[in-house]
């Protein structure tokens, strides 16, 4: 199932590339108050890794916000846009999973629409390697759409002019929720917005353990 979704995501997400270079002007507003939430929790020149970093724009809204931010996404285009904006920056096409870092090296880490691109017994997986990978007491910022019931499956990604399909999981806030009790993470601050495609997200940013 892992090979499986790698090779959709970077399918889906070399198509998309262009459309979210497109999308990045309307959607700074929205996604620089979300994220000026976490870093006013963090020390200046924390390291962070954005995980599933896209074009780059939420990299470059965290370095002038005064952090040091490493990315990585599965999609060569996609790490062409983002070396674009943050010239000097330390990018890696890849697979989250399967690059290695060192444990506790990360002050932050940013996992903007990113755990509701797997099963959920993967994005686990994902969740826990962050974990790992933080240093005791760092932060951890998610963000997804909000669902009144949990699901997931392949699905059509309608809101783009190429609707290709990727997987997607809905979370419930209940649901994600335990998992960041199971995993002792401490909920620090969340926020529900709605962006400017009118989709309705919940944003959490936990604490792991010291």
């Amino acid at each position: 199932m892992k090979d499986i979704l790698s090779q959709v995501h970077k399918r889906t997400y070399e198509i998309l590339a262009s459309e979210y270079e497109d999308r990045v002007e309307t959607l700074r507003p929205t996604t620089e108050k979300a994220l000026s939430d976490f870093t006013n929790l963090l020390a200046p020149g924390s390291k962070i890794l954005d995980i599933g970093c896209a074009v780059g724009y939420t990299m470059e809204i965290l370095a002038k916000n005064g952090m040091v931010v490493d990315g990585i996404d599965i999609a060569p285009k996609m790490i062409t846009y983002a070396r674009r904006r943050n010239p000097g920056s330390h990018l890696v096409v890849g697979d989250f999973l399967e690059v290695s870092y060192p444990e506790h090296y990360y002050g932050g880490i940013l996992m903007y629409a990113f755990l509701h691109l797997f099963p959920k017994d993967i994005a686990l997986e994902c969740l826990d390697k962050s974990i790992s990978i933080t240093k005791p007491g760092g932060l951890i910022f998610t963000g997804t759409t909000k669902s009144e019931s949990a699901r997931e499956g392949f699905e059509i990604k309608h809101d783009y002019k190429n609707e290709v399909k990727r997987y997607r999981k809905r979370w419930t806030q209940s649901e994600l929720e335990e998992v960041f009790n199971s995993r002792r993470l401490k909920i620090v601050h969340y926020a529900e917005k709605t962006d400017e495609f009118g989709k309705i997200w919940m944003d959490y940013i936990v604490r792991t353990e010291k």
